[in-house]
């Protein structure tokens, strides 16, 4: 920060030195100053900038990180995932067994594609749905554990990293307008317990991944 700030002045002096040649002393009185608020301007847009992208990624890295962690620990998703089997799939109901797949990598290959937006696992009741949306939990979390504790040298992907909220549908269903914005707004300050100013920022880092 204070590098730049040097450069900015740097490059103030050395306008000041070429045009002080061609200008009455009066003239360059009046150009200091208007060059010194020019640099203070800049300096508060970059000081406002810096705390609001400072206080985005405090969010997005620590408060919701370690509230889905409360949420993965509040289910007793530690315990019910115990002996877990990793879950299969079928593109159809119809589909022959022979055809299933492995889940993760399909579900993996979504999340890695910037241009899929939404992604729907169907299945009967007690065929692992829920258990699976833990697991996914575990594997997402643990991402980023392991992200923190590696070099960013050796990690180049960082920033691509999902951070998962956990939404049950239960809850979803009982919101009145039944959309999922409202149900993610609802979730993230009941059970996140974050403040409204904050879940405005999610929503608007969220519009700024879709442009």
């Amino acid at each position: 920060m204070f590098s730049i700030l040097l450069e900015m002045a740097d490059s103030l002096s050395a306008e000041i030195q070429l045009t002080s040649s061609t200008m009455s002393p009066e003239q360059k009185i009046e150009k200091e100053k208007a060059d010194r608020q020019e640099v203070k301007k800049e300096i508060e847009i970059f000081k406002r900038e810096f705390i609001e992208t400072l206080e985005e990624r405090v969010i997005f890295h620590h408060v919701l990180l370690q509230q889905t962690r409360k949420q993965f620990q509040i289910h007793d998703f530690g315990n019910r995932l115990k002996g877990y089997i990793e879950a299969n799939g079928l593109n159809s109901r119809t589909a022959p067994l022979t055809t299933r797949f492995q889940l993760w990598p399909r579900v993996n290959e979504f999340l890695e594609n910037e241009q899929h937006r939404c992604l729907i696992v169907l299945g009967d009741s007690g065929s692992g749905k829920s258990l699976f949306a833990g697991w996914l939990l575990n594997v997402l979390l643990s991402q980023h554990h392991d992200a923190a504790h590696t070099p960013s040298a050796k990690n180049p992907r960082q920033e691509r990293r999902w951070i998962p909220i956990y939404i049950r549908l239960q809850e979803f269903a009982q919101t009145s307008e039944q959309v999922l914005e409202r149900c993610i707004e609802s979730t993230l300050l009941k059970n996140y317990g974050l403040e409204a100013k904050d879940v405005e920022l999610i929503k608007s880092r969220g519009k700024k991944e879709k442009k």
